[in-house]
């Protein structure tokens, strides 16, 4: 499951679906596997981008 979860991450547009994805990660993956997915994941959603 851990590797469903980190190619759904990798694969997936949408930042809500990143986050559900980095949930599912959490109960498979160690917490140095976590922390660099969440790590890549807050430097996406702190870029600026368009105005929703």
């Amino acid at each position: 499951m851990k590797d469903f979860f980190q190619k759904a991450y990798k694969k997936e547009w949408y930042l809500d679906m990143k986050l559900l994805a980095v949930h599912g990660l959490a109960y498979y993956a160690s917490e140095e596997e976590t922390d660099k997915v969440m790590d890549h994941f807050l430097t996406v959603t702190n870029q600026p981008g368009e105005a929703a």
